[in-house]
């Protein structure tokens, strides 16, 4: 659908109107939430041009082990 896309974290649909956006080398990503986008503002490597993780084990990983949950 136009205007949606899906956010790299959590994998959910967000509209591109989102206020949670994240500019890296001149593209824009999009997120649910801001716990979506601390995530890959810590670590856009794991999300950008390699093999992705399931979203249980980026969310543990990145919160010591403790799952954060999406806002």
């Amino acid at each position: 659908m136009f205007g949606r896309t899906r956010d790299p974290v959590c994998r959910l649909k967000v509209k591109k109107s989102t206020p949670y956006r994240f500019n890296l080398q001149g593209r824009t990503f999009y997120f649910h939430g801001s716990a979506c986008r601390q995530t890959f503002q810590d670590d856009p490597g794991r999300f950008v041009g390699g093999k992705k993780k399931g979203l249980i084990t980026t969310l543990a990983e990145a919160s010591d082990g403790q799952p954060k949950t999406c806002h």
